[in-house]
């Protein structure tokens, strides 16, 4: 490019509009001279602000000593070199150049042609990361390649393949049997099968899983995948890779160990018990012969032992329990753990019912030693429920249910000891379930009542209180007395709403008699231990307090010994907590449980109430006499009231008046009634009982 020649204004045209970005700079300082439109456009620049800049202070910083050195080699004439990075005010860009020397204003220059490659470059990028991305992820993989030429029959085996195995490269061999003679025994027919599969393109490919013996001795899991190639139908070759995933199948074992064995015992749990069960309904159903039976295992008061020791040990505790009794159970039968202290055993093959009880009395003698927890001796019985399959179950619910009846029914008659399912536990199993769907329906149709039963102060004959007494006004039976539902409620939980409608309705009508100018005394409500349990007590009491406008002092609260017993640290608590609303405490049944005097002390009890079976002889058996004055003096030295229960002759009556007894109840005075009929008893002043009295 000459400047100043009568072609001047044509190069200049030429250099202006050419397409291609092209700049003059300075031969020595490298400082742009001139720059046509397309350089302007690629650098985002006007004329005036790009000329008189320096060109490698465009180029990118990591680039610029390369860039210097390049323009000044002299070699380079027409040739690209790059690419380089360019930054300007607006966008950043790759390029290569070309160089020429040229000769502009009179002075040495170069004019450099820029090419914009950034998606070349970038294509290029891409490709050298995944590149990089495949070399590494080739080169960690835990891959070994094989490629078996089916013709020659030879197989080459990667050092990766030997490695996995623990041979160096070289050492493995060549041929199949080096493949194969490694295969775990009972692995080898199904890894053929799947070759042949594929080899008679039954499969699309090969991928299989199977074992093979490490150099060490131990065995390893391996995956292998492969494809054959064919020639005229024929298999020619096979290729493909193996991995280790032993570490795979072992996290696989651990959540199989998860799913269906018990954490704390090792145990078979639930889930798996009820599967092996299916199973062997189904075989049952296919042959008539064939025989099973479930035994069905709960400890005997667990609970209490728990509680006492600490869940800590009591885990502990369930574990040695799995220890005994996996000790007497046959090889072939399933010991599982079914949630909490419930265990069960299928009993496989069995047909002979004498079996069984020999069974279920093995499991009963586990128990005869004593357990060490926490340095104690705890002594632990268990109750057995059996249920024979008789071919007519189709589900393992069913059967693990009349066991779990049977288990019942052997709680009810003493505990430690096993029961066989029979028709009648079935027909009341059925009757229990039909009487607590009718409870259920009986609490939203509000169709309970209480009667209320006078407690008579046998000072002067007045009325100091009375019983509040749940019936049911049944649709159609009528009325349902306690003992018929009261069980039930209380082993399906509906005690617990139950008997939060007893104490509201208490309440209630207690303050009702109160309105009407009445001296209704005190009214004593019964607490079934799963209230006790549920932790709703000073909640419930101080609710219906409250929505009754009550003072606390005109209500007791009485519990069954036995139930104070079950948990007599809890009660202890609750009975503190309602102390503090003026609410007292009654131990109803006294006599019947087996009460420690310390806890007795503890509760700071208002009344104990002697059950009525010491008071039906109390007249006639001088041991049931001796026990009644003992419990009087007792509740005396406690400062608290005896009450007599179940009072039904005038001889029991004075018996008591002559040991000093506090409070009466019974059908002598008045048997339970409506709400309306202890009104009119509270309106009529004096009663007959009186003549009894005086």
């Amino acid at each position: 490019m000459h400047a100043g020649t009568e072609h001047s204004e044509d190069y200049r045209r030429l250099f202006e509009e050419n397409p291609q970005p092209l700049l003059v700079c300075d031969a020595a300082a490298h400082v742009v001279m001139e720059a046509n439109e397309a350089t302007l456009r690629m650098f985002g620049a006007t004329r005036e602000g790009l000329v008189g800049q320096s060109v490698t202070s465009f180029v990118d910083a990591d680039d610029r000593a390369a860039f210097e050195e390049k323009m000044g080699t002299s070699t380079l004439e027409d040739q690209d070199w790059g690419p380089w990075r360019f930054n300007t005010p607006d966008r950043s860009f790759d390029a290569v150049c070309q160089r020429r020397s040229v000769e502009f204003a009179g002075r040495q220059a170069l004019i450099v042609h820029i090419q914009d490659v950034t998606l070349r470059v970038s294509h290029e990028r891409a490709l050298g990361q995944s590149e990089q991305r495949y070399a590494a992820a080739v080169k960690g993989a835990n891959d070994g390649i094989w490629d078996w030429d089916l013709v020659s029959d030879t197989v080459y085996y990667s050092a990766r393949f030997g490695e996995l195995l623990g041979y160096e490269e070289g050492n493995l061999g060549d041929s199949p049997k080096d493949w194969f003679s490694k295969v775990h025994p009972d692995d080898i027919e199904h890894l053929r099968l799947e070759i042949d599969l594929h080899l008679r393109q039954v499969t699309p490919r090969l991928k299989v899983e199977y074992r093979m013996q490490h150099r060490s001795g131990g065995y390893v899991w391996m995956l292998t995948r492969g494809v054959a190639h064919f020639e005229d139908g024929h298999a020619v070759r096979m290729a493909g890779s193996q991995t280790d995933i032993s570490d795979r199948k072992a996290g696989e074992e651990r959540a199989l160990q998860g799913t269906f064995y018990d954490r704390l015992t090792g145990l078979a749990n639930r889930l798996l018990f009820l599967d092996r069960l299916g199973f062997l309904i189904r075989r049952a159903e296919k042959n008539s012969d064939y025989g099973f039976a479930i035994l069905f295992i709960d400890l005997d008061r667990f609970k209490l032992l728990n509680e006492s020791y600490g869940h800590a040990l009591g885990d502990a505790l369930l574990a040695d329990v799995g220890k005994r009794l996996s000790r007497v159970i046959g090889t072939g039968d399933t010991l599982a753990r079914l949630g909490g202290d419930e265990f069960g055993v299928i009993l496989d093959g069995v047909t002979d019912p004498g079996a069984c009880l020999y069974q279920a009395q093995m499991l009963l003698d586990a128990f005869s030693e004593p357990f060490i927890v926490g340095g104690d001796a705890a002594h632990l019985t268990a109750s057995i429920g059996i249920a024979l399959n008789d071919g007519r179950y189709g589900r393992s619910d069913d059967l693990l249910r009349d066991a779990d009846t049977a288990m019942y029914r052997a709680k009810k008659k003493g505990r430690a000891r096993y029961e066989v399912f029979d028709e009648q536990m079935h027909h009341e199993a059925v009757a229990f379930m039909r009487v607590e769907a009718d409870l259920k329906r009986a609490l939203y149709a509000s169709e309970f009542e209480l009667f209320y039963q006078p407690i008579i102060d046998l000072s002067d004959g007045s009325i100091a209180g009375s019983e509040a007494l749940v019936r049911w006004n049944h649709p159609e039976r009528g009325l349902v007395m306690p003992g018929e539902f009261i069980p039930i409620a209380e082993e399906s939980g509906l005690i617990v709403p139950l008997g939060e409608w007893i104490m509201f309705e208490a309440c209630r009508q207690c303050r009702h008699w109160l309105d009407q100018g009445l001296e209704p005394g005190t009214v004593s409500v019964n607490l079934s231990a799963h209230q006790l349990k549920s932790g709703r007590v000073q909640e419930l009491v101080e609710g219906a307090l409250s929505q009754a406008g009550l003072d606390g002092k005109r209500v007791q609260i009485e519990l069954t010994e036995s139930a104070v017993m079950e948990d007599p640290e809890g009660a202890i608590q609750v009975f503190r907590d309602i102390e503090r609303l003026g609410v007292r405490f009654g131990v109803d049944d006294f006599g019947t449980g087996y009460s420690s005097l310390a806890y007795l002390k503890s509760f700071r009890f208002g009344a104990l109430k002697i059950d009525r079976s010491f008071i039906q002889d109390i007249t006639t058996d001088a041991e049931n006499a001796a026990l009644v004055a003992a419990v009087i003096g007792l509740s005396h030295s406690f400062r608290a009231k005896c009450v007599g229960e179940g009072v039904e002759t005038a001889e029991q009556l004075s018996y008591l008046r002559l040991l000093r007894c506090d409070l009466a109840q019974g059908y002598l005075f008045s048997r339970p009634v409506p709400a309306a009929g202890f009104e009119e008893t509270l309106r009529s002043g004096v009663q007959g009982w009186h003549q009894l009295l005086f």
